[in-house]
């Protein structure tokens, strides 16, 4: 492991400790339950640390975050993990993307909780496949696993596609079409937020989808995916529940 990266994960925890918040630690133990442990530091505080760090360390590569998620996530510390992809976030333009992804499926078979799927979806993740729409394929792949982490990671980022300018609407259906029958709620509601945003880009295309699949969706996909769309629409889709 680089001395590089254990350097940086001491800083990290160093510059953490007075940023802690006790009674928010119990909080964000309620909110998102995980076996991990959290030492109750808020998200915008974890982005300016984040920020911070990247400034102190402008030639630090993107090598070295890798294995310093990496360390992260053996620590199972909540706070490091995030403030971790957090500055792999920033420095996205400028990494290997072949490693980063092969290091993203790794990550996946580590996560414990929905707060660091997300962030690891949304901030790390999303930019590679709008990058490269091939990799849709993967998630696609993904949706079959049996970790219903890897299945939330592969509509969360099939939600970010179409947020920060991205617009993917296809390949979001195309992830979605395979999960409408999800039982496991924390998968579910991540299909119907992933809907939800593709239909702020493509109402039509979300509608038509959503219409076709009335019949065989949950009830609950159907519902909050098709909570942006018009009164009018939502009628046809629901039908006997509007």
């Amino acid at each position: 492991m680089s001395s590089q990266a254990e350097r940086l994960q001491a800083e990290i925890h160093e510059k953490l400790l007075p940023l802690v918040e006790p009674e928010y630690a119990e909080k964000i133990q309620q909110l998102v339950p995980s076996q991990w442990n959290a030492l109750g530091v808020r998200v915008p505080k974890l982005r300016a640390l984040a920020t911070d760090l990247k400034k102190r360390h402008p030639r630090v590569l993107t090598e070295d975050l890798i294995l310093l998620v990496d360390l992260t996530f053996a620590g199972k510390w909540r706070e490091e993990v995030l403030c971790a992809l957090f500055w792999l976030t920033a420095s996205i333009k400028k990494a290997p993307a072949s490693a980063l992804w092969a290091a993203i499926d790794g990550w996946i078979k580590l996560i414990a909780d929905w707060e660091v799927c997300d962030q690891l979806a949304m901030g790390v993740a999303a930019p590679l496949v709008d990058e490269n729409p091939r990799r849709v394929a993967d998630l696609i792949d993904w949706t079959g696993s049996p970790n219903p982490w890897r299945r939330r990671f592969t509509v969360a980022t099939a939600a970010a596609l179409n947020q920060k300018g991205r617009s993917n609407v296809a390949a979001t259906l195309q992830i979605c079409s395979h999960l409408l029958r999800e039982e496991t709620p924390i998968v579910r509601k991540a299909v119907g937020w992933a809907l939800r945003e593709a239909s702020q880009q493509e109402p039509r295309a979300v509608f038509g989808f959503l219409y076709e699949k009335r019949a065989e969706a949950e009830r609950s996909i159907l519902r909050e995916g098709s909570e942006k769309l018009s009164d009018e629409q939502r009628v046809l889709i629901l039908n006997d529940e509007m």
